[in-house]
């Protein structure tokens, strides 16, 4: 991963192999970020998509292996028990130009994937929310 900082965040460039959501994670504990979204585009393989049934309060997944164009990947980093935590959603296509979209579990880079990181000085824990069987963000 290569990555500057800029006015508002950074901008990261994920290389070809990289695993998408522990480099981001990595990138947030050196750079002591907290807390922050990003965005992003490029292209991803290997990866793992999720949709949250709230009456089961389990995820259902679903795995890709083919090369896919990334259209958007947004998410949030916030604390969870110390470490940085990423949440990411992801909508890709393939040669159908047919979207998908979902909760992303695990992704690697096909090509590139360039993503912009806006930061903030605060801090924002994630906390399990009992109604929905999830780690919320804690505001």
């Amino acid at each position: 991963m290569r990555y500057r900082k800029v006015e508002n965040g950074y901008f990261l460039r994920l290389e070809k192999g990289e695993e998408v959501l522990s480099s981001i994670v990595q990138f947030a504990a050196k750079e002591n970020i907290r807390s922050g979204a990003f965005f992003g585009l490029g292209a991803i393989n290997r990866f793992e998509l999720g949709y949250y049934d709230l009456k089961t309060r389990r995820y259902e997944k679903e795995k890709f292996e083919e090369d896919m164009e990334v259209g958007n990947i947004t998410g949030n980093i916030a604390s969870l028990d110390g470490k940085p935590f990423v949440h990411t959603h992801v909508t890709v296509s393939g040669k159908d130009l047919k979207a998908y979209t979902g909760h992303l579990f695990s992704a690697e880079v096909a090509l590139t994937l360039e993503i912009f990181v806006f930061t903030s000085s605060d801090e924002i824990e994630r906390k399990m929310d009992a109604a929905v069987g999830l780690n919320l963000l804690d505001l």
